[in-house]
């Protein structure tokens, strides 16, 4: 199946339009607590988009940021929706972690990884899927 040339992504309530180019490299799995606390789910799954294959369409008035404290990543997310868009780990990071959940297609990657698995809730472990485990930050 050929790649796409373009993966359109959206918030819920479709203010917040974004594409991406591929190739994607890698794609994982968090479950550190911010990310619990910011999906309001057990994680997030998430993939690596270097900024310059990123574009804003539609919306950038409408995507807010918030960082928990020094030192941690900013999370990005639309305020009428409220919807996780992407992280990144500062403003001006050359790198964003798109969330899987936003995408409109199929980026044609998939997590290879499970990072921060020691903070996984007890009400849903990670499970045994095979993929790479991190106890906390990947490498």
């Amino acid at each position: 199946m050929p790649e796409p040339r373009v993966v359109p992504a959206s918030c819920l309530c479709g203010g917040v339009q974004i594409e991406l180019d591929p190739p994607f490299e890698l794609a994982s799995f968090c479950h550190c607590g911010n990310c619990r606390k910011h999906s309001g789910h057990a994680g997030s799954a998430a993939m690596r988009v270097p900024i310059e294959k990123m574009r804003i369409v539609s919306g950038e008035e409408l995507i807010e940021h918030f960082q928990p404290g020094p030192g941690l990543a900013v999370r990005f997310f639309c305020r009428t929706c409220g919807s996780s868009l992407f992280g990144m780990n500062d403003v001006a990071s050359d790198e964003a972690w798109v969330r899987l959940g936003v995408l409109d297609a199929d980026p044609g990657v998939r997590p290879s990884r499970h990072t921060w698995a020691d903070s996984a809730p007890a009400w849903l472990p990670v499970p045994e899927d095979g993929l790479t485990r991190f106890p906390q930050r990947s490498v």
